[in-house]
């Protein structure tokens, strides 16, 4: 895998301002347009880009996006496993709940990834079994080959 283009993301609430403050700070207009008045871009350096973007729930927060190469081209299920968990977070837990606030939802979605996903969920990839069952079935083996040895 290699990463092609960085962009670093600048989510804002007041798109024009942040525009204007950026062609001031770059000291030239805008290098791309991709979505007017929504999203701009300025090429810093031969890979790297800065994006400004209108997300005034994130405003405040940076976030860095790698573009990589695909290590497995012309699989369809190449991404199966994020989009399965994904799926199960949304339809066993996230989807059948009022969250009165974003954090709380965050704080609550860690929880049930550490204490049901994690922890109690039985697993395809592992013979039907938690991930904590499996561990300790994995150390119980290492330890009784390493007392055999």
């Amino acid at each position: 895998m290699s990463i092609e283009q960085v962009l670093a993301v600048v989510p804002v609430a007041d798109f024009e301002a942040a525009h204007a403050w950026y062609e001031r700070l770059f000291g030239r207009p805008a290098d791309n347009l991709p979505m007017a008045g929504r999203l701009v871009e300025w090429r810093v350096t031969e890979n790297g880009w800065v994006q400004v973007t209108f997300d005034a729930d994130r405003s405040g927060w940076g976030l860095l996006n790698f573009a990589v190469d695909h290590l497995d081209r012309g699989i369809c299920w190449d991404n199966a496993m994020a989009e399965s968990f994904f799926a199960t977070l949304k339809t066993e837990f996230y989807y059948r709940r009022v969250w009165p606030t974003k954090k709380a939802a965050r704080i609550a979605v860690g929880k049930w990834i550490e204490d049901r996903y994690n922890r109690r969920r039985r697993h395809a990839s592992l013979g039907q079994i938690s991930p904590v069952a499996f561990e300790l079935q994995y150390s119980l083996q290492i330890a009784d080959s390493q007392k055999a040895a």
